[in-house]
């Protein structure tokens, strides 16, 4: 099989977001000037802030824009660890999918509420990282609308099938080693971690330089310092199964999102 048709083939097994996602997300939450909301723990009432608040009506309005059957569900945690806040990306506490009995998908992101009212913020970096972790959860929608398609049940069913293999990873800290090797093996987050780590490899280091890295071991010196901390590969190398579909996906979403036009 030449090169084209085996990344063809690759493509074909993952699930595809509409591409309209990839420019409404982002121009929704831009327009929205959600930054300019107060969001410190002082500001959240019922878990909401004006800025969760903000945040919530552009993603739901970029999801009726795609032609998705999806909401939104943001929640402001009242307190984080001063540890846990390093930039602006890390205000991301927690997201998770799943279906409601009426049979819409709900998003939901778990949000820290800022350190305190001098915090700078960098939206733009935000906004990336959010990106990118609204559409990990978007492809486990994607997963569970194929799900119900092929077996011809609900969606909330299907989703309740998927959400069934969560009952295989032990109870222990999510750091612990066996946690993760058992969570990221997992056939489902090995291709919703491919996507969201391919666009954070394009957007940071160009699609050839992100090739290069997704095909070294994954302790070889040359990866960036960054990418070691989100590689899922790490967990997984006693797994070589899990580790090489892990890859195969990262570089078919690669492929996918660095595609030209027409």
């Amino acid at each position: 099989m030449n090169q084209g048709k085996w990344i063809k083939f690759l493509i074909s097994e993952i699930t595809t977001l509409p591409k309209e996602l990839y420019k409404n997300i982002e121009e929704e939450l831009e327009q929205s000037s959600f930054w300019q909301e107060p969001h410190t723990s002082d500001d959240i009432k019922g878990n909401k802030s004006p800025f969760t608040i903000k945040i919530k009506q552009a993603l739901d309005t970029a999801f009726t824009n795609s032609n998705i059957n999806v909401i939104s569900k943001i929640l402001a945690l009242k307190e984080s660890e001063p540890s846990e806040i390093k930039d602006s990306s890390a205000f991301i506490a927690g997201a998770s999918y799943g279906v409601g009995k009426e049979g819409v998908g709900v998003v939901e992101i778990m949000l820290y509420p800022f350190p305190d009212e001098e915090f700078i913020f960098d939206y733009g970096v935000f906004i990336d990282s959010l990106s990118e972790v609204i559409r990990h959860e978007l492809i486990h929608a994607g997963q569970g609308e194929r799900r119900a398609k092929r077996k011809n049940i609900s969606l909330y069913k299907a989703s309740k099938e998927i959400g069934k293999d969560k009952r295989s990873v032990p109870k222990a800290h999510q750091l612990d080693p066996q946690y993760q090797e058992i969570y990221f093996s997992r056939k489902n987050e090995i291709e919703a971690y491919a996507h969201q780590t391919a666009e954070y490899l394009i957007k940071t280091y160009g699609k050839e330089k992100a090739l290069e890295i997704i095909s070294l071991p994954y302790d070889h010196p040359d990866i960036p310092k960054d990418i070691k901390s989100i590689q899922m590969w790490v967990p997984l190398k006693n797994r070589p199964k899990a580790l090489k579909r892990l890859k195969n996906r990262i570089y078919a979403y690669i492929q996918l999102l660095t595609e030209k036009p027409g």
